[in-house]
């Protein structure tokens, strides 16, 4: 029988080598986000806290019912306030107003008006917020004396802040037709109030003075006329804090004798049908010592000058 060729083995296809499965590359570990530091809250700042400034209270104010011309009236004055100013007092006669700056405190004036004289309180504060109030002084006044036959008198008076000049006039038609002045004299009636506002220099103690002076012109006419007495305070201070120190005089009677020259004038004045005009003027001496700062606030001085001419 023919004989088969031999048969091959079947091939197997070469194996691979085993492939080692892929490598991730390495990962980083993962990194936290920045912490941002924390940030302060801010603290609003609130505005100043300002006072409540409702408006001032008038608690006191009063003074005597009646008082005598001339005569030195107490005022006394208490103010409430949260923001006080200051307070002003206008007496109503036509006199300077007076300013304070203390809430509570007593003042004084003179008045030289007769009659029911109506005085006004005005309180004030930092806001200009007021309030009023009103008190009434009767002064009374003496007798008019009746001249004495062959005795003629002319009166005026002023009350004003020292430096005033006051004018006393003597009328021609005051002066009867043929009749002659022989004499005469002036009558003066003054008192002075005064406040003085001081800083001390030193707890050493201090000395405040003050005094005033009146002349009378024209010069030769008549005597001089008397300084009216000295105010003088002296006292230890315990604190270098500004304060008030107040003074009066009551009220100084003063007879003044006319000179030849006046009673010329007059009568010459009278023929010739004109005025006779006597000034007066005050003037301030003052003093002060171991005191850093000083004022016044006013100083103030009533005068009366009553002119006799007798026939």
């Amino acid at each position: 029988p023919p004989t088969l060729p031999p048969t091959a083995p079947p091939t197997l296809p070469p194996t691979l080598p085993p492939t080692a499965p892929p490598t991730a590359p390495p990962t980083a570990p993962p990194t936290a986000p920045p912490t941002m530091p924390p940030t302060a809250t801010p603290t609003p700042t609130l505005p100043p806290i300002r006072p409540i400034c409702l408006p001032p209270v008038i608690t006191l104010f009063q003074a005597p019912a009646t008082a005598e011309l001339g005569e030195h009236v107490p005022f006394d004055i208490g103010i409430s306030s949260t923001c006080f100013s200051h307070w002003t007092v206008n007496f109503g006669d036509g006199s300077t107003s007076l300013v304070g700056l203390q809430p509570s405190t007593t003042t004084e004036h003179a008045f030289f008006d007769c009659g029911i004289q109506r005085v006004e309180l005005v309180a004030e504060d930092t806001l200009g917020q007021t309030m009023t109030a009103f008190v009434d002084v009767d002064v009374m006044c003496p007798p008019t004396p009746t001249p004495t036959p062959g005795q003629i008198e002319t009166k005026c008076c002023i009350d004003d802040e020292v430096g005033w000049t006051l004018e006393c006039v003597v009328l021609p038609a005051q002066i009867p037709d043929g009749a002659t002045v022989r004499s005469a004299y002036l009558v003066t009636e003054q008192s002075d109030y005064v406040m003085f506002w001081i800083r001390p220099a030193s707890y050493r103690g201090f000395t405040v003075k003050y005094q005033t002076v009146t002349t009378i012109s024209p010069e030769g006419w008549f005597d001089p006329h008397p300084p009216m007495p000295e105010f003088s305070m002296s006292a230890t201070q315990s604190t270098l804090e500004p304060f008030s120190v107040e003074g009066s005089n009551d009220i100084q009677v003063s007879e003044i004798a006319a000179h030849t020259p006046f009673i010329t004038e007059v009568n010459q004045n009278k023929l010739h049908n004109r005025e006779t005009v006597i000034t007066l003027k005050t003037s301030r001496l003052t003093s002060a010592r171991n005191i850093r700062a000083s004022k016044l606030d006013p100083l103030t001085s009533a005068m009366c000058v009553t002119v006799m001419l007798e026939l």
